[in-house]
């Protein structure tokens, strides 16, 4: 899902202007490593270990703003495509696993 949108919408990463920075290749909206964090933190809803799933998806995210190569759009938008494939992947489990 994440490649297909990031293919489609096509969006630079903020680290290309700076070249100092290294850069990795592909496109930034929206960020891949914090879809894949927020869907690990989706599947722990509410059990006891929520709350350090949910803190390792914040720093997932903090670090990918943080090195520069994403900006806040693209881990907001990673949020919503976290939770559209939690929810896509436990209603195919949920089916399969009868």
């Amino acid at each position: 899902l994440v490649i297909a949108i990031k293919g489609t919408l096509a969006v630079e990463r903020p680290c290309i202007a700076n070249t100092e920075a290294v850069c990795p290749v592909g496109f930034s909206l929206p960020s891949m490593h914090a879809a894949i964090s927020f869907t690990l933190m989706f599947a722990f809803l509410g059990r006891r270990e929520f709350p350090a799933v949910f803190l390792f998806a914040l720093f997932v995210s903090f670090t990918r703003l943080n090195i520069g190569v994403h900006t806040f759009e693209d881990i907001a938008a990673a949020l919503p495509i976290g939770f559209m494939s939690f929810f896509l992947a436990d209603s195919m489990w949920k089916r399969w696993a009868q």
